[in-house]
């Protein structure tokens, strides 16, 4: 997967002194990933290197490359040909890709093929980015691979056993993810008799002609494979509202266009089948229904119908799903063919419930004769019929449409009927939902626009919490040491607060929540009292609470805490789970703007290496000082460090820095130590004139001695308010260069 990141890594990685601390992206992919990548500096050497690389070679760790180029590993037999290539990376920017070659490991050569591309800094370039795929290792994988999924020989496609290791891979993401998938089996059945009729060459032109057809169906989103006999398996992710039907009709087009095959004429139908993973709760299961759906498709000869006069398709697979109770009965002896889930769940029955072949009289009306009032003699295959019918039995007012359809070489009753009273129930909560909809989306809108995420949060609180009519709002976060505290809370007017009592709340005391989130995102508790009991406590964690709607805060997989909307109104219990589910997944992107924005705060104010403020917060730092104070600024050069990164490597000069500023931070605080260069540095002292700036000196000199360290230092005393930095800094650069040019003692 690293070629496809090489250009975005290639435009982030930057910085002038050590690329590896300012490239988290290459930090997180050099622990998890398996690529064997590295990056060096401008002058070939080692900044870093993946997990996988140390594995490679058989390294315990970073230290044993780092600063150290290829020559000085000794891994390459010959080190000229990628000596020359990294040159030319580094001093042309060109990216060098697969590259042939050999690598010693562990006592062994090996092919390898590596590719390196230049990393910038603005137009500069300042090292590059490389990895390398060991030959042996990608030709045991494809011969694997070939093991366990051997290939057809003639399309080049996956054959049974691949696609039931496909099925499976499928069936394991939807029980973890919940995605959905599509299998379809496709059959060209005068694929056998073209082989009969013209030869085993143009039966393997025609399937080779048939599989780039299909291959070119929903292309990067689907496994194809040939099963034989002129039958092909595809698995796809599926989402409500894929023009599936559209495109299969063209794709049948793009079959029934083949007229000809190595001169032969040919007349080709394309029959199908379709099912999906939520039908079925196991590979087996499915394989079984699209036979059974295939078979059902020939018997009514689908594929040549679309072509074949003015007779239409009916195909029942697509009312399986519908919210509308559908049902196909037998014109002559009224028995039930077909009835949807929606039209069992209507009748109280379960979705498994075997109603094939009673009687429709006998299991909608109760009665033992046909219905007086039955359209069936009315009924047309051209014409449908609609009336309004109350269901005695039921007690409930139904519109029905009624016709005539073919199915399986007879006429057959078909009726599509809507419960009135559902519907009016269903057109009222829909309208007052999108209402809500509405307005959730309005809220979040503005919460979004807000600069400050803090109040952005606030804000989306209240105004949610008026309209999902409760008395609380809040959020628990968890915290570092396994607590959670309710760091936001809106409350209705009269409803006193409880955030400061619910700080470093155990988690424990929220444990059923958890439990709930562990089914759903949604937590909907109608008697908090009774779910308590359950677990053994007589108090929640919240004051008053005896009913909530809890949503689970998460981003990229880490539970982050959860949303509690208080004692909300009984309407709101029923319906406010979709809002708040979206809420919920709008406020962890919210707080994790807010933690961004702060972490980013923070960086820009601190140096990364030393860990002190930068010059920016030095700025910062001096203009907040209270006036009338005397201050002494001490300005520190370390001298030597391009002498300790050209002989010890850059590694050695950055902890000699890091040695500077602890040596300042020990002696007068880390919020008093700046970095203002790459080797300079200011610290400041209250209270203090020159005499006293110069003994200070000399006790941080003789501190930063032991490390074998050498610092010119220069003092510059002022009273605040100071409003030229730049001119303080240079009046204490003077006084440094004293130092530098005759040492003080």
């Amino acid at each position: 997967m690293l070629p496809l990141f090489l250009p975005y890594l290639q435009a982030q990685v930057t910085g002038k002194t050590d690329i590896r601390r300012k490239n988290a992206i290459l930090e997180a992919m050099k622990r998890s990933t398996e690529i064997k990548f590295f990056w060096k500096d401008q002058d070939r050497r080692f900044l870093g290197v993946s997990r996988a690389f140390l594995d490679y070679y058989g390294l315990p760790d970073e230290e044993a490359v780092l600063g150290k180029t290829d020559e000085d590993m000794g891994w390459h037999v010959d080190a000229e040909p990628f000596k020359e290539i990294e040159k030319r990376v580094l001093q042309e920017g060109v990216t060098a890709r697969r590259i042939p070659g050999q690598c010693l490991i562990r006592g062994r050569l090996h092919a390898i093929r590596a590719s390196k591309v230049p990393l910038y800094d603005g137009n500069r370039i300042v090292g590059l980015l490389g990895y390398f795929e060991d030959l042996e290792e990608e030709n045991r994988q494809e011969e694997k691979d070939r093991k366990l999924a051997p290939r057809d020989p003639v399309t080049g496609l996956a054959g049974l056993r691949g696609m039931i290791l496909a099925g499976l891979e499928y069936y394991r993401n939807y029980d973890r993810n919940r995605e959905n998938f599509a299998a379809i089996l496709f059959h060209i059945p005068e694929c056998n008799e073209v082989s009969r009729l013209y030869g085993e060459k143009s039966g393997q032109s025609l399937l080779k002609r048939l599989s780039r057809i299909l291959a070119g169906f929903c292309p990067f989103r689907k496994t194809l494979g040939y099963l034989g006999d002129g039958k092909f398996l595809l698995f796809m992710k599926y989402q409500e509202g894929m023009p599936l039907k559209e495109e299969l009709l063209q794709l049948a087009d793009q079959v029934h266009e083949i007229r000809r095959i190595k001169g032969q004429p040919v007349t080709l139908y394309l029959q199908r089948a379709i099912a999906y993973g939520s039908e079925t709760r196991s590979l087996d299961g499915l394989l079984r229904l699209l036979s059974q759906r295939l078979e059902e498709a020939e018997q009514q000869r689908y594929g040549q119908s679309v072509y074949v006069g003015d007779r239409v398709a009916f195909d029942l697979e697509a009312f399986d799903t519908s919210e509308q109770n559908v049902m196909l009965s037998r014109l002559d002896t009224h028995e039930i063919l077909y009835m949807n889930k929606a039209g069992l769940r209507d009748l109280g029955l379960p979705e498994n419930y075997r109603y094939q072949g009673q009687k429709c009289h006998k299991l909608l009306c109760g009665l033992d004769y046909p219905c007086e009032d039955c359209p069936r003699a009315q009924l047309r295959r051209d014409k449908i019929y609609t009336r309004t019918y109350h269901n005695k039995n039921l007690g409930r007012d139904y519109l029905i449409q009624h016709t005539l359809v073919p199915w399986r070489g007879q006429n057959c009753h078909f009726e599509m009927a809507t419960n009135l009273r559902h519907y009016m129930e269903d057109e009222m909560r829909e309208k007052e939902l999108l209402f809500k909809e509405m307005a959730m989306n309005d809220i979040l809108e503005l919460a979004l626009r807000e600069p400050d995420p803090e109040k952005g949060i606030r804000d989306t609180l209240a105004r949610v919490g008026e309209m999902l009519q409760c008395e609380k709002f809040c959020i628990f976060e968890e915290m570092p040491d396994g607590t959670l505290c309710n760091t936001y809370e809106w409350c209705r007017e009269g409803i006193p607060s409880t955030r400061q009592e619910l700080q470093q709340v155990p988690r424990k005391d929220a444990q059923f929540l958890y439990d709930y989130f562990e089914a759903d995102q949604v937590a909907l508790i109608r008697d908090v009292e009774k779910v308590l009991h359950r677990y053994g406590r007589e108090k929640p964690h919240l004051r008053g609470l005896k009913s909530l709607i809890s949503g689970q805060l998460s981003m990229a997989g880490r539970s982050l805490g959860f949303t509690e909307v208080v004692n909300p109104s009984a309407q709101v219990l029923q319906e406010a789970s979709p809002l708040l589910a979206t809420l919920t997944r709008f406020l962890a992107i919210m707080l994790r703007n807010r933690d961004t924005l702060h972490c980013l705060h923070q960086m820009s104010y601190r140096d990364a290496l030393t860990g002190t403020g930068n010059r920016r917060a030095f700025r910062e730092y001096v203009q907040k000082l209270p006036d009338g104070e005397k201050m002494a600024f001490v300005y520190g050069d370390m001298n030597g460090l391009k002498t300790i990164n050209d002989h010890l490597g850059h590694k050695a000069g950055d902890r000699a820095l890091c040695h500077i500023a602890d040596a300042m931070k020990e002696l007068v605080g880390p919020e008093h130590v700046f970095r203002v260069g790459g080797d300079e540095f200011i610290l400041v002292l209250s209270g203090v004139d020159k005499a006293g700036s110069l003994a200070f000196i000399r006790r941080l000199k003789e501190k930063i001695d032991r490390h074998g360290i050498s610092v010119a230092f220069g003092a510059a005393v002022h009273t605040t308010p100071i409003h030229d930095v730049e001119k303080l800094i240079t009046s204490a650069d003077r006084e440094m260069y004293r130092d530098k040019q005759h040492p003080r003692k």
